[in-house]
């Protein structure tokens, strides 16, 4: 079931009516506060930032979304659509989802079939705002492949570079070319390059910055 509806900002998210898996247009203000006792467990798989915010921070003070849900239910955030994640499980809320392995996909559908309760929130022309570059792991990604049927792509050219990169591991030694290209692409994903690549061999690599320190 795919409901075509977001609440953009800092509106809530109101989920509600899931054992029958409907919702209605009719106004949500009648859903009050369930006690703590009384509130389901739900898991909540999502590429938007509802649960952390877009900074890696530890402070899980969510978004209002998912203060608006936990009045209601027990939010457990879980990775992928998996048995393991869906395990004792009965709600599940996929709003936006990432695209999920093929395994965990049949895993999903024998959940469903099992007596599991999902509903999908899913928008092709989402535009969650986010300060994050494009392609960031971070960032809500589009639904479909289809968000992009209209966009042209912008070629550009740049000077090739005919000497031999294999094996080096120094990157002040790499063609200049290589060097202004490496340059470009980091503007152009506005995201810096850790590692470079330049043989088959694991010392064949050039450190710009230990991912881990």
């Amino acid at each position: 079931m795919i409901v075509r509806r977001w609440l953009a900002g800092t509106a809530a998210l109101a989920v509600a009516a899931f054992g029958a898996l409907a919702v209605s247009n009719r106004a949500q203000d009648d859903l009050g506060e369930r006690p703590p006792q009384n509130r389901p467990s739900l898991a909540l798989l999502t590429s938007l930032p509802l649960v952390f915010g877009e900074q890696l921070s530890l402070d899980r003070s969510g978004s209002p979304a998912l203060s608006r849900m936990e009045q209601r239910y027990k939010v457990q955030p879980i990775g992928v659509a998996d048995a393991a994640s869906l395990k004792g499980q009965q709600l599940l809320l996929m709003a936006h989802p990432r695209a999920q392995p093929a395994e965990a996909l049949v895993e999903l559908d024998q959940w469903v079939r099992s007596g599991g309760h999902v509903l999908l929130l899913a928008d092709p022309k989402l535009d969650w705002p986010s300060e994050r570059p494009l392609g960031d792991l971070l960032r809500p990604p589009p639904m479909f492949a289809d968000t992009y049927a209209d966009v042209q792509p912008v070629y550009e050219d740049l000077p090739g570079w005919k000497e031999s990169t294999i094996g080096i591991t120094d990157y002040d030694k790499l063609p200049g070319n290589a060097r202004k290209y490496l340059e470009r692409v980091q503007q152009l994903v506005k995201v810096p390059i850790d590692m470079i690549s330049t043989g088959p061999d694991r010392e064949e690599t050039i450190v710009l910055k230990h991912s881990f320190g």
